[in-house]
């Protein structure tokens, strides 16, 4: 069967497949291939900042992020995976700055949040911190990342007792991933 190449969207979701299927030299020429065609598609730009970025080729995803997000300045992903780069480079301050511009353009956003109260956390702003943790965890409870953090946060700052419940709430949602892995474990059997 053959692909109509006028259907730009099945050549991103081919490389799309491509990059779950972990194939990133596939994924990074299909990207390309699509940008040679639609230079202004931000999420082909996106993609292959993403594929870049796991071929661990993160100057490249750098710059196909920043043109993704000169295209289309609210896509929240590509903040996120731009300030993810910036973490990796240890650059918290625009690590910061790319999660901030990530929940502002989507407020829901429980991942961006956490690595927002990480970096905050790493900068020395434990306040500032607290705040994005706490709101991590209120968009997803399930994540034990978050708690885990806001209780070394906490212990920082001399709260002790907040510390240890904290850690407790992690511990609690820790077990709960654990205990429904191993019931899926046990479904396959």
């Amino acid at each position: 069967m053959e692909l109509d190449s006028s259907n730009v969207m099945a050549r991103v979701n081919i490389g799309f497949a491509y990059l779950q299927k972990a194939d990133l030299d596939k994924a990074v020429a299909q990207f390309q291939r699509v940008i040679a065609d639609h230079p202004e598609m931000a999420i082909a730009h996106y993609d292959l900042g993403v594929a870049l970025k796991e071929r661990d080729d993160l100057e490249a995803a750098q710059k196909e992020l920043k043109r993704a997000l000169e295209i289309e300045p609210e896509l929240s992903d590509a903040h996120y995976t731009l300030g993810i780069i910036y973490w990796q480079n240890g650059d918290f301050e625009k690590t910061v700055n790319e999660m901030n511009a990530a929940v502002k353009n989507r407020p829901d956003y429980a991942e961006a949040y956490y690595m927002l109260g990480t970096a905050l956390k790493q900068k020395g702003d434990l306040d500032a911190s607290v705040t994005a943790l706490k709101k991590a965890i209120l968009l997803n409870p399930a994540n034990p990342g978050p708690h885990n953090t806001l209780a070394q946060v906490l212990r920082q700052k001399g709260d002790i007792e907040g510390s240890k419940a904290a850690f407790a709430e992690g511990a609690k949602a820790k077990a709960k991933i654990d205990a429904q892995s191993a019931e899926m474990l046990r479904g396959k059997k």
